[in-house]
């Protein structure tokens, strides 16, 4: 009768020594997830920076807008960008 007793008391301490590493790896887990999210926001603030960045400059190229002739756009390209 004793050994079943001493059994389940050392399956106990187990399992709680489990959960306690459990615990702690959870722990783990959602630190990395939070430095994980603040690269993501980083990466996509870089993003929408250099999308800005971007569009400005290919603005500069859009040389045939809606609107616009041929002769007109080339002369435009010619003002902004010019044949160098």
């Amino acid at each position: 009768m004793e050994e079943p007793l001493h059994q389940s008391t050392a399956l106990v301490q187990g399992l709680v020594e489990n959960m306690t590493v459990m615990k702690q790896d959870m722990k783990t887990v959602k630190q990395n997830m939070d430095a994980m999210k603040q690269k993501l926001q980083t990466v996509r603030r870089r993003n929408k920076i250099a999308h800005q960045f971007l569009s400005e400059r290919l603005n500069i190229f859009n040389i045939f807008p809606k609107k616009v002739s041929h002769f007109e756009a080339k002369g435009k390209w010619e003002m902004n960008v010019g044949w160098r």
